[in-house]
């Protein structure tokens, strides 16, 4: 379960992904596109320090000892965020079968590089994949005709 993201055309459809090397293409799996919204909305102020260190510590420290466990956290990872109203972006990357702007995708990338930022100044280093972070920001940002989250 994720999100398969694939970059649009400049008439709006999705470009064709040859293999999952593509350079048009980018996954998150459920929960670390979930941890990846929050990251940017923390970025541009949307969530506080102690929200996002609740946010990350969850994510990382969650143990699944039951089907009911894991329909709860996946449940969760699909819903719209209490920030959403307050990000440029809005309700984008939430949701499989949505179309992401290309400036929503922009924002979406300077709000993360944001974070990024923020982290690289800080002593401390939370349990996050910055190189992947990194990677997706440079895919958001070469995506001017936005993309499809599949």
């Amino acid at each position: 379960m994720g999100y398969d993201i694939v970059r649009m055309d400049e008439n709006g459809k999705q470009v064709k992904i040859e293999d999952l090397g593509d350079e048009n293409y980018f996954r998150w799996n459920i929960f670390g596109m979930g941890r990846t919204r929050d990251l940017a909305a923390w970025g541009v102020g949307a969530m506080t320090n102690e929200e996002i260190g609740l946010s990350v510590g969850k994510s990382a420290n969650t143990k699944i000892s039951s089907m009911s466990d894991m329909l709860a956290q996946i449940r969760e990872s699909f819903s719209t965020p209490k920030y959403s109203e307050d990000v440029p972006w809005g309700n984008a990357f939430v949701h499989n079968g949505e179309e992401v702007s290309g400036e929503a995708c922009a924002q979406f990338a300077d709000a993360l590089q944001a974070a990024v930022d923020k982290i690289f100044s800080s002593p401390v280093r939370p349990d996050i994949d910055l190189d992947y972070t990194m990677q997706f920001i440079e895919y958001l940002r070469g995506s001017p005709n936005g993309v499809f989250v599949g």
